[in-house]
């Protein structure tokens, strides 16, 4: 385990199962995480399951009663995250989602591979295995209590929704779907991130720019590569550059902290990632505590988030 301190808190190198016990119980106020999804996202070995069946009891542990975690998941391994939570002691309160335009399928498309096969034109044209994704979704869940929902807030301090604070156009009752608008409904709105903020706090000028690879190499993926080499096979890592491939916007981030997170209060996210939910808290004005086991991911984090503006 190794420890880095940050302007608005802690950042650990190590197995969250082990770090958090390092800390007592009742200790957080929140949690909010993008753990792995189950469904080896770019062939990377940390998104092969979403069990972590250690790690969401230590969670349980150091959140204090009646606090909330919000956790993403995949639409085809979301089940699993849920009954894992709820078989350790969380209870389901609800279930988010998030909504988006962008995205790119991850479908074979039958029709052309037989028509490699077979050499002709077949009745299949036009058939794919799968559907262009376009929402992801996070569940939320709170650690049981026996008091009273009031008499919680007066003895922890948590155990409610700060509603007004995530209202959306300062009117509107926030709902459970955070996405485009649509019709008469309004919700809480919010892309992709982009490359400037994926990048926030590391070398701008060197970070490569996404579709300037021709081909797939080592830890980094599509994010590697040198800009000036697109037809050839020169291939250039950046080390300077945030290479994690799963990277949250920090405006979704500081949506969900602010409904579960009362005012300065102590947020954990036990997948730290590249530090989206970090820079979220710091925004936000409250302590924030991530776990990661990739160095290069808590070294990326430690830059963006101290980097990041509060206001």
């Amino acid at each position: 385990m190794k420890q880095t301190k940050i302007n608005n808190g802690t950042l650990w190198v190590g197995d969250s199962a082990e770090v958090l016990k390092q800390y007592p119980d009742n200790h957080f106020d929140s949690i909010v995480t993008d753990p792995p999804y189950g469904i080896e996202f770019l062939g990377k070995n940390w998104d092969k399951n979403t069990g972590a069946i250690e790690v969401w009891r230590e969670c349980l542990r150091v959140l204090k009663p009646g606090g909330y975690l919000l956790a993403f998941g995949a639409p085809r391994t979301y089940h699993r995250l849920a009954t894992n939570l709820e078989d350790i002691g969380f209870e389901i309160k609800d279930s988010l989602m998030w909504v988006f335009g962008s995205g790119f399928p991850k479908a074979q498309d039958i029709g052309k591979q037989m028509d490699k096969k077979l050499g002709v034109k077949n009745e299949w044209s036009g058939w794919k295995t799968g559907l262009k994704p376009a929402h992801e979704p996070i569940i939320m869940c709170r650690k049981p209590t026996k008091l009273t929902s009031m008499n919680n807030i007066l003895e922890w301090g948590v155990g409610a929704l700060n509603i007004d604070a995530t209202r959306v156009e300062e009117d509107r009752y926030p709902s459970n779907v955070i996405g485009e608008i649509d019709g008469y409904q309004k919700y809480f709105y919010c892309p992709k991130v982009n490359r400037k903020e994926r990048h926030w706090g590391l070398d701008m000028e060197n970070a490569p720019r996404p579709g300037n690879t021709n081909k797939r190499k080592d830890d980094v993926a599509w994010m590697v590569g040198n800009p000036n080499a697109t037809n050839s096979g020169e291939f250039v890592p950046r080390v300077d550059a945030n290479t994690h491939p799963t990277v949250k916007p920090i405006d979704l981030m500081l949506y969900l902290v602010k409904m579960v997170t009362p005012p300065n209060g102590k947020v954990l996210d036990p997948f730290n990632g590249s530090g989206s939910t970090g820079m979220a808290v710091k925004q936000f004005g409250g302590e924030y505590t991530g776990i990661d086991l990739d160095e290069n991911y808590v070294e990326i984090s430690r830059k963006r988030i101290n980097a990041w503006k509060e206001d």
